[in-house]
């Protein structure tokens, strides 16, 4: 209650958010990682380590397919083969985690339906989002808040604009890193193999960047929220790490004791975004739009801890 006597409620979380800041503010971190060169660097290591992945696998699979083709075979008969081939089809169908007849149609969706070098370069580039998501967004706040750098910030606006600002930019940039890196992927097999039509495979190319976006929010979501609990960037980001990749490998390794027990263990990969990554994908449209809707979630939910902990938080 107030000296007048009036019932005053407290803040909200989102109290004090406006359009505006929150734009002045992603604009404003966005270009200094570039000026800084933490940004430059970030994205010459996403397209680097990306592209380095995708040529290993891409000519891995044309040797297993020019050995089923023939020496003479075409590019489209050495494609072919890898589309159709047991042991390829395996392997993804190892990788999207279980052998039933839902992974069969879903193997069968990826490698048939859909061109199929650019699928297996999208299934293997998901393992990067983790760990890109990482390298370029786990100094969001932490190194303004051991400068204090943030006190002036404080003066002109209210701390959801500065969090949320800055999540903005980190996020806007990775999306945008993704989306660049699967383009050049993408233009790299269409000139490479010369098969696919553009239409077909730019196609497929604009469904993996939705899904990289939606699939790289969370991870941003989780880095904002780490970053504001340090004040200092190298203990953010090896507690970012900790948290994105350590965490989905603590659960893998549950996961595997309990299947080694006979009990169920398939529920524990989706306490994370890592477990739903492959749904994206699905050839069902329902399973989809749960798997975006789960990566909507764990943004909201890494989002609030965020907002929570950085009102609280000492600038």
């Amino acid at each position: 209650m107030s000296e007048s006597g009036q019932v005053t409620r407290p803040d909200g979380l989102l109290t004090g958010v406006r359009p505006r800041d929150l734009t002045i503010i992603a604009s404003t971190w966005l270009r200094f990682a570039f000026r800084s060169g933490g940004g430059v660097l970030s994205l010459f290591m996403v397209m680097v380590i990306g592209l380095m992945i995708v040529n290993v696998s891409v000519s891995q699979m044309e040797r297993v397919g020019r050995f089923m083709a023939g020496k003479d075979a075409s590019q489209a008969d050495v494609v072919k083969k890898i589309s159709e081939s047991n042991v390829v089809r395996n392997v993804v169908e190892i990788v999207l985690d279980g052998t039933d007849d839902e992974v069969k149609a879903q193997s069968n969706y990826l490698m048939k339906e859909k061109p199929a070098m650019l699928s297996i370069a999208l299934l293997i580039l998901l393992y990067l989002v983790p760990f890109g998501v990482s390298s370029a967004a786990f100094n969001q706040t932490a190194g303004d808040i051991g400068s204090r750098g943030l006190r002036f910030l404080l003066s002109r606006t209210e701390r959801p604009n500065i969090f949320l600002g800055r999540f903005l930019s980190a996020f806007l940039f990775i999306a945008g890193a993704f989306a660049l890196l699967l383009l050049i992927v993408t233009s790299y097999l269409h000139f490479k193999l010369g098969i696919y039509s553009a239409g077909v495979l730019y196609g497929w190319a604009f469904r993996g960047i939705i899904a990289f976006t939606f699939y790289s929010m969370p991870y941003v979501a989780l880095a904002a929220w780490v970053s504001c609990l340090m004040d200092k960037p190298f203990a953010a980001m090896a507690m970012t790490y900790l948290a994105s990749v350590g965490s989905t490998l603590v659960l893998f390794i549950i996961g595997a004791i309990l299947s080694t027990a006979g009990a169920e263990q398939a529920w524990l990969s989706r306490l994370m975004p890592w477990g739903w990554r492959y749904d994206m994908f699905h050839n069902e449209l329902d399973t989809q739009l749960l798997a975006y809707a789960a990566m909507v979630g764990f943004t909201v939910l890494f989002l609030f801890l965020g907002l929570a902990s950085f009102r609280k938080r000492d600038l």
